[in-house]
């Protein structure tokens, strides 16, 4: 008997921990260092050329026994989640059971920390989390072939998410190829509470944009040393970027007011927006630029993160 599905949303905290049985997964913020427009395929798929690496702060995904398949939703960004039926989770979920043919449920609880449809993979990256949760939970060894199939069926940055390691990602996101000597790097994420989806910047890149036949050369490999890492950095870009400012023209403020901080050493915009994002010297310089963001545009989401470092905090 297949386990039946029960959903809620914008539920208080402590529906986080009500189980001692729980799992708990962070689902990081991914950022794109650069992104780049390579081709497109006759399908009207976009081929990419992007090094993504996943911040210390994110979502928090637990999941507990149930007989049934429960999701709660809550936390700070809940109240923009989509419909429960349009969300990655229930997609993954209900697509990882019907794969291992799930006789048991699980209670899925959702902390919504990140701001929705905002260029860092919220949604993939919940989805994955989840994900690698269940497969804990239910006891469950899935082939990385396997695993592959099921993030391809739930959108293109679910591969990368699922091992949320610093990752140069090819081809429509399915190409993945591990940067691990990469340094840490410390940021500042600010979304102006802009909310844009990838399909529409999308459209907007091929209605008003051409495909660079000149590239920047990507480098074979990434420095350790953080200053030579930016560096490198300098030398890339985000080809969605002109796409997303003329969808959300307040994206430009943004990059303006994270290029004006004394110590922002590079700023640019991640994935197809609208956060962008400053990196830092450190992570005290980077809380303090936060800190006079935030007191200056108090509506916006600021946040003061370390990116590459596999520590997640729960």
């Amino acid at each position: 008997m297949e386990p039946n599905w029960i959903c809620r949303t914008n539920l208080k905290d402590k529906n986080l921990s009500e189980s001692q049985d729980k799992i708990v997964e962070v689902a990081p913020a991914k950022v794109n260092l650069y992104l780049h427009i390579r081709g497109r395929r006759p399908d009207g798929m976009h081929l990419i050329d992007s090094l993504i690496v996943f911040a210390d702060q994110g979502d928090i995904i637990s999941v507990s026994p149930s007989k049934d398949i429960l999701i709660d939703r809550c936390g700070p960004m809940a109240d923009g989640l989509p419909p429960i039926q349009e969300d990655l989770v229930y997609y993954a979920t209900n697509l990882l059971a019907e794969t291992v043919q799930a006789r048991v449920g699980a209670k899925i609880s959702i902390k919504k920390n990140l701001p929705i449809a905002s260029g860092i993979g919220g949604g993939s990256a919940d989805a994955a989390a989840t994900i690698r949760a269940l497969l804990k939970l239910w006891k469950i060894r899935l082939t990385s072939s396997e695993l592959l199939q099921i993030s391809h069926k739930i959108g293109a940055d679910a591969a990368v998410c699922l091992q949320s390691r610093p990752t140069r990602v090819t081809g429509i996101g399915e190409k993945l190829i591990e940067t691990n000597t990469m340094a840490p790097l410390f940021a500042v994420l600010v979304n102006p509470r802009c909310i844009l989806t990838t399909k529409n910047v999308f459209s907007s890149f091929c209605h008003n944009s051409k495909i660079k036949t000149s590239v920047s050369e990507v480098p074979l490999n990434w420095a350790k040393d953080p200053y030579i890492l930016i560096s490198q950095l300098k030398t890339q870009r985000n080809d969605l970027t002109e796409a997303a400012i003329s969808l959300c023209p307040v994206i430009s403020n943004v990059l303006n007011k994270l290029q004006n901080q004394p110590d922002c050493l590079l700023q640019r915009m991640s994935g197809s927006g609208a956060t962008c994002f400053g990196l830092f010297p450190n992570i005290d310089l980077a809380k303090a630029a936060a800190e006079k963001i935030k007191y200056e545009n108090d509506c916006w989401w600021v946040k003061a993160v370390a990116l590459n470092t596999n520590k997640a905090s729960i």
